[in-house]
């Protein structure tokens, strides 16, 4: 092909594709296939190519010549020339799988830095594939998480999916598998084969059957493994797929960070401590909690958005105390950055300080800078327009100096700005052909370029105002990507393989080798230097493989690829990491989102950025507080979005420390229960504990037996510390006593155990002590021993009482309180006898020693006589009406009174009719006549003098008064039943009268609706007097004798209810004398209220008046009313509606007897009326229903 066309091509792929259809060339060495693919000598294939340099025939050699597919390159097995005056040149190379899953493979040649290449179509080869027992390929095996020691079995097949005809092309031919070999001893492999074939190896295999080979795996721990199944196959060729189990453990690095504590620190129980963090959200708060049992369960302990937060450490001791810290409602925020600039932006990058970020447009390049806080553009310049650019790397040299790399016409360009300026500083190309990757060593301020199959890296200076050549790095094959950071380089080679070198010399230090890495478009060294980021070109489609542009982790000490993942069917584009390396970010060319990447838990958690485009570039931010993405496509759209990292942090393991005490139990010797002299007794605490144990607050469990004399000293016991104690034993009780002396620190008792005996005491108490007769009332006293100390030592008396001192004829004079008696002596007290009933007397004596933990109990006994009579009512009070009172006397002692004497103080008012009783009997009662002979005399006293001995009972006379009140409540009545009307009653009196008292009361009820006939109370007796007939009221006359009641009901006059010329009438009180003069009352009327008036009897005096309609109901033009009545009288016949309007009235004569009257009902609508007959004095009323 000729140049021109190739450069055409190079502007059209932007360095982002390799693989033409057609013959390209760089410079002027041109390639071309002369001859189709040789496979006689199958496993190895040959072709012949033309060479020409310059126009003129030349050769190739081995090292630079490759066989490449979409995917994979190889190096050939030899390179020889068949006629160097030609420039034909044979090419051999071993069939491998990875590049005859094509239709067609491309030859690629270089001569220095340039080369050329040509696409050749492959013959029908073998096509083996691995896959899943449904057919699905299978390009790893991860056989998961194993534990240890435990044996896991995964299985895959082996398919023939297409075989290479024999020589006349009629049969397609087997392959024969020769080995698998497994290249870690972790992983053994199993040839299982086809159904009804042999299990051993070598064994031949057919298209398109499905052969098993299943893979064990026994790790001895929980570690990660990886390695390779290689199958061997037609004697030279070899398949490999790569093999791992368990999953390499990788830091989960938090922004969210503990300050303090850090982990491994020694707390105390109750302590307040400062828990400090940093790496909040600005807009965030945090939950804060503690778990003392390595994070199977916890307990908050704050929520706040500051970031610090006291706690108080529990007193819960423990080696598995973590702390965790969980960032809540912080807000993800998404920001569209707006330009005039309208073309798309390809290229974006933060500052290192993450204060600003720099993006290039894709047309004409443009350099924009941006400030984060505001969102503003800061500054902007333009490289010299040569059309439209293609950008490739834009970097920061420094903080003032940016540097940008691009492609224009096929060929590489750079330019160095200077912020704040319009122009760049330099600008200039760099490169004859189109740059593939580059890279900036800031630290060194070099520039790493790799232009379009190169086989070398070219270096570049960037000095203050210029960029100038280096040195160029040759490779040892075509490079397709490179990485630099710390110090370190790493270039993909086109035959996968990676190279590792030491900067700034570009020594080589490691290569890692893995045939299963597809050709690599981007490399990302993470920011901790251990781990690179690779991700692959796309494939082409096949039925063999499908679409996949596989990512990769590699592990750069251990050599392991640690990561991969095969979702995504476009090239990635753009590759960027958090800056703890813990998440990483693919951004591919046929998606608009960003996945990203928990390399810890080695999940997709989300998106990191979302597009309505496709992806054009996606960087994290140095702080890691924002991602930019920006998409390929126009309009402009360039975002920035605030990263909100699943904040949740747990501290290492900390420990709360334990308090402990030891010591042994401290004995006393023994002494008598309650002496005076006690045991003083000096040992020793000791902390045991790992932490210092504050002896602050403590106390003696069990005083006042046992008495600490002095404070413990010092106030703080270090782990391994002892002090002396002094305490004091004073027993209480005749037994063993045990105590503790505890110390309370943190909620938390430490107890040291106490322990003393006490000699039982002897003691004598009198079972009964008799205090003899005396006259009920009258006091009578002695001193008697009641308790005798039998021992040598002093005896504590807590006191002496009497039981039921308040009812109890006996007391105590002078009772002991808190003394002592002296050892070999006795108590004495005097006790009073104050019998308050003739008869026997007892009482119970209760003696307090040992201070109050031993009770003496001794029966007292006596004998009254004499005493009082019982009056039936005390004062006897007087009313006018009744002059002459019966004052009854009871005797309630066990034996006869005799009554002396009799008298009234003062004379004059009162006087004792009739003689006064002798004797009384036990039991029996007596009574003596009072008269109240002077009614202005108000108060006496009748004075009673008993024997034997002489008692006095004093009976106060006085005069009674009384305030009542009389109350009679609405009362209802059926008119064709009785009525019951109640006479309610509210009384306070003086005194209590003690007798019946007369109360005669008069009521007044309508003649006609209620007819009385008896008269009832609750107690007492209740009687109807008599019935009269004054001014149209009926007056019933009631006689009640009872006892006083406060609020009760005083009697109920009953009798027959009847239907009057009205429902309703009052019921009152009539004068009447009550209870007397004594007795003040006020009265209240009630009502009486007829119900059930569909009846028509009537009460009239002593007559009675029937009324009767027929028919009803009627549809009749006129019915007839009947009336019966005892009398005749002149009356009114009228017929209303139900309503009360009046239909029509007219004048009746009512004769004695029956008398009969017509009323028209010819005109009366369908419905209810009343038929009402009305005298000069009452009204009767019936219905009438009409119906048509």
């Amino acid at each position: 092909m000729n140049t021109l066309r190739l450069a055409r091509a190079l502007l059209l792929l932007s360095g982002a594709s390799f693989l033409l259809s057609a013959a390209t060339a760089w410079g002027q060495f041109q390639l071309r296939v002369a001859s189709a693919v040789d496979s006689a000598a199958y496993p190895a294939l040959a072709v012949t190519v033309q060479c020409t340099l310059d126009g003129a025939p030349t050769t190739l050699d081995d090292a630079g010549v490759l066989i490449a597919s979409s995917r994979y390159s190889i190096r050939p097995l030899r390179v020889e020339t068949l006629d160097a005056a030609r420039g034909l040149v044979r090419i051999t190379w071993l069939a491998d799988p990875r590049l005859q899953t094509e239709p067609s493979s491309q030859i690629i040649a270089w001569k220095g830095s340039i080369g050329a290449r040509d696409s050749v179509r492959l013959p029908r080869l073998p096509i083996i594939r691995t896959t899943n027992q449904r057919g699905e390929p299978v390009e790893e095996l991860n056989l998961g998480i194993i534990p240890p020691a435990v044996t896991t079995t995964t299985r895959f097949y082996l398919q023939l999916f297409t075989g290479r005809y024999n020589p006349d092309g009629t049969n397609e031919l087997p392959i024969t598998v020769d080995s698998i070999v497994s290249s870690s001893p972790i992983f053994r492999v199993e040839w299982v084969g086809w159904s009804g074939q042999q299990s051993t190896l070598p064994a031949t295999v057919y298209s398109p059957l499905l052969y098993l080979i299943r893979v064990h795996c026994t790790p001895p721990d929980t570690a990660f493994y990886s390695g390779t199944v290689t199958i061997y196959y037609d004697g030279a060729l070899s398949h490999s797929i790569p093999i791992s189990c368990n999953q390499f453990a990788l830091p989960a690095p938090q922004p969210l960070r503990f300050v303090w504590p850090q982990g491994g620190e020694l707390l105390s129980p109750c302590n307040q401590v400062t828990i400090r963090w940093t790496g909040m959200a600005p807009d965030a708060r945090v939950v804060l909690d503690y778990s003392l049992d390595d994070g199977s369960s916890w307990v908050p302990i704050a929520m706040t958005s500051d970031s610090s937060a006291p706690w108080t450490v529990p007193n819960a001791p423990t080696s598995q105390l973590r702390l965790r810290l969980r960032q809540i409602d912080a807000q993800n925020r998404t920001y569209s950055l707006s330009d005039q600039n309208p073309s798309a932006v390809t290229r974006i990058t933060f500052r290192s300080d993450g204060k600003r970020l720099l993006t290039q447009h894709a047309v004409n390049g443009e350099v924009v800078e941006w400030d984060i806080a505001t969102r503003q553009i800061l500054w902007r310049s333009m490289p010299p327009d040569l059309g439209q650019l293609q950008p490739v790397l834009l970097a920061y040299v420094d903080s003032a100096t940016v540097v940008s790399i691009y492609n224009a016409f096929g060929r590489g360009y750079a330019a160095l700005f200077r912020i704040g300026q319009s122009a760049p500083v330099w600008n200039g190309q760099i490169l004859g052909q189109a740059i593939q990757s580059a890279a900036l060593d800031t630290s060194a301020k070099t520039l790493a370029i790799l232009g379009v199959l190169a086989p070398s890296v070219e270096l570049f200076r960037i000095e203050q105002a210029a960029i100038s050549p280096l040195r160029s790095v040759p490779m040892p094959v075509l490079t397709t990507s490179i990485a630099i950071s710390s110090g370190m380089a790493l270039v993909a080679l086109r035959d996968s393989r990676i190279q590792q070198y030491r900067l700034p010399e570009w020594s080589l230090q490691r290569e890692y080798a893995f045939p299963f890495v597809p050709h690599v478009a981007l490399l990302h060294l993470l920011p901790d230097g251990k781990r690179l980021a690779l991700g692959c070109f796309v494939s082409q489609t096949s039925v063999v493989q499908g679409f996949s542009a596989p990512v990769f982790v590699l592990d750069l000490p251990s050599g392991q690829m640690i990561r991969s993942d095969r979702h995504t069917a476009s090239t990635p584009v753009a590759v960027t990491s958090s800056a703890d390396a813990r998440y990483l970010v693919f951004g591919f060319r046929g998606q608009p989102q960003s996945p990203l990447w928990d390399l810890a838990t080695n999940m997709f958690i989300g998106q990191a950025s979302t597009h309505q485009g496709t992806l054009a570039d996606v960087q994290f931010s140095p702080d890691q507080r924002y991602v930019a993405s920006s998409s390929a496509t126009p309009p402009l759209e360039l975002v920035l979005r605030t990263f909100l990292f699943p904040a949740t942090t747990v501290s290492p393991a900390l420990t709360i420390g334990a308090f402990s005490v030891r010591t042994d139990t401290l004995t006393f010797a023994p002494i008598y229960a309650y002496a005076s002299s006690d045991t003083v007794f000096r040992g020793r605490i000791c902390n045991n504990g790992t932490i210092p144990l504050p002896l602050t607050e403590y106390w003696i469990e069990g005083e006042p037996t046992f008495q600490l004399l002095e404070r413990i000293a010092p106030d703080t016991l270090r782990p391994g510390e002892c002090t002396d104690i002094v305490l004091r034993f004073s027993p209480r009780q005749a037994r063993t006593s045990t105590g503790f002396l505890v110390v309370h620190h943190c909620d938390q008792l430490l107890r040291v155990p106490l322990q003393g005996s006490a000699l039982p005491r002897s003691v004598s108490t009198p079972d009964t002590l008799d205090l003899g007769v005396a006259c009920v009332g009258v006091a009578s006293s002695a001193r008697v021993v009641v308790l005798t100390n039998n021992d040598p030592a002093p005896l504590p008396i807590g006191g002496a009482t009497i039981y039921d001192a308040i009812r109890s004829p006996f007391r105590l004079v002078a009772p002991p309180r808190d003394t002592l008696i002296e050892g070999k002596s006795a108590l004495l007290l005097t006790i009073e006898f104050v019998p308050r009933t003739s008869g026997p007397a007892e009482g119970t004596l209760y003696v307090y020693y040992g201070w109050r933990d031993y009770t003496a109990t001794i029966a007292l006994r006596g004998m009254g006589v004499g005493g009082t009579l019982q009056p039936h009512v005390s004062p006897l009070p007087f009313i006018p009406e009744e002059p002459i009172r019966r004052l009854r006397l009871r005797n309630g002692q066990a034996g006869t009174l005799q009554i002396a004497d009799a008298w009234i103080e003062p004379p004059g008012g009162f006087r004792i009719l009739g003689s006064v009783p002798a004797a009384i009997e036990p039991g029996d009662s007596a009574s003596i006549a009072i008269e109240w002979i002077n009614q202005d005399s108000s108060a006496a006293t009748l004075i009673l003098q008993t024997d034997p001995c002489g008692s006095e009972l004093r009976v106060p006379l006085v005069r009674f008064s009384a305030q009542a009140r009389l109350r009679i409540p609405t009362v209802r009545a059926d008119v064709r039943g009785r009525a019951a009307i109640p006479i309610l009653v509210q009384m306070v009196p003086n005194y209590d009268y003690g007798d019946p008292l007369l109360c005669t009361l008069r009521i007044a009820t309508h003649p006609r609706l209620f007819l009385p006939d008896t008269a009832t109370a609750a107690t007492g007796t209740a009687t109807l007097l008599g019935m009269m007939r004054e001014n149209n009221r009926r007056m019933a006359t009631i006689a009640v004798r009872r006892h006083l009641v406060t609020n009760d009901t005083l009697a109920i006059l009953a009798g027959y209810a009847a239907l009057g010329e009205q429902d309703t009438s009052e019921i009152t009180f009539a004068a009447a004398p009550y209870w007397g003069r004594a007795v003040t009352v006020v009265t209240e009327p009630g009502l009486l209220q007829l119900e059930g008036l569909c009846g028509d009897r009537r009460t009239i005096e002593s007559s009675t008046v029937r009324m009767s309609v027929y028919p009803t109901p009627t549809s009749d033009p006129t019915v007839t009313v009947v009336i019966e009545s005892d009398v005749a009288f002149d009356a009114t016949l009228s017929l209303y509606t139900a309503r009360g309007e009046l239909v029509s009235t007219q004048p009746l004569a009512i004769a004695a007897g029956t008398t009969t009257a017509i009323l028209s009902s010819a005109s009366l609508e369908p419905g209810t009326y009343a038929v009402v007959v009305r005298g000069s004095e009452w009204t009767i009323r019936t219905l009438l229903v009409v119906v048509r």
